[in-house]
C-alpha cells in the first residue's frame, strides 16, 4: 500500500466521520444545541465577553434562547424545499461507497444577497411568525435570522434601502431582528426597548 492509498483512505474515513457527526448534529431532536451554537457565534461577532452558562436554552419555548436580557428566537432560512438533513444523509452514503476522494467533490458557487432580497426574505417569513407570536412576546424578544447561503452580502445598505428596510421591520413588532452567518452579522432593526 503506497503514501497515496493511506492518504486517500484517510481522507475518506475524514469524510465520513465528519458526515456522520453532521447527520447526528442537524437530526430534529438536536435543534437546542443548534440555537445554543448560534447564540454563542452571535455573541462572538459582537465582540461580547460571556461565560458559557450565561448562552441557555430557557425551560419552555419561546423563546429560543436567552443571554441576560437577551432573549431570542432562532430562525434559519434555507432555500425553499431544501432538507439538510437528508442531505447529509445522502451524502453520508455517497461517501461510505465512494473509492476515489474525487468522488465527493462538488461545484460551490457563493449567491450574492443584496439587503432587498435579504428583507424580502425575512418579510416572507413574518405572516407565519405574526400568528405564531403575540405581540407583547415579539416586543420583548429578537429574531435572529441565519441565512445558510449568504454568499457575499452586500453591507452597505442606501439611506433608502435603509429606511425601506426600517419601515418593514418595525412593522413585526420584535424588539429586534438580527441577520447573520459565522463571522458577519447586524442588526437590521432595534425598537426603543432598551438592551442591559
Amino acid at each position: 500500500m503506497g503514501i497515496f492509498d493511506v492518504n486517500t483512505s484517510r481522507y475518506l474515513q475524514d469524510q465520513r466521520e465528519a458526515l456522520r457527526a453532521s447527520v447526528e448534529y442537524f437530526r430534529s431532536g438536536n435543534a437546542i444545541e443548534r440555537n445554543l451554537w448560534v447564540g454563542r457565534e452571535f455573541l462572538q461577532n459582537l465582540n461580547l465577553s460571556f461565560v458559557e452558562g450565561e448562552v441557555m436554552a430557557p425551560p419552555s419555548d419561546p423563546p429560543d434562547l436567552i443571554f441576560r436580557d437577551f432573549h431570542a428566537e432562532v430562525k434559519e432560512i434555507l432555500d425553499p424545499g431544501r432538507k439538510r438533513h437528508a442531505e447529509y444523509k445522502e451524502a453520508l452514503l455517497k461517501a461510505e461507497r465512494a473509492r476515489d476522494p474525487q468522488e465527493l467533490l462538488k461545484d460551490f458557487s457563493p449567491k450574492h444577497l443584496l439587503p432587498s432580497e435579504l428583507v424580502n426574505l425575512v418579510e416572507s417569513r413574518m405572516p407565519s411568525m405574526s400568528d405564531k407570536y403575540v405581540r407583547a412576546f415579539r416586543a420583548t424578544t429578537d429574531l435572529f435570522d441565519l441565512r445558510e447561503s449568504f454568499g457575499a452580502l452586500a453591507v452597505s445598505w442606501s439611506v433608502a434601502e435603509l429606511r425601506a428596510a426600517l419601515g418593514v421591520f418595525v412593522a413585526f413588532g420584535f424588539r429586534g431582528i438580527w441577520m447573520g452567518k459565522l463571522r458577519l452579522c447586524c442588526q437590521v432593526h432595534c425598537s426603543a426597548v432598551p438592551y442591559r
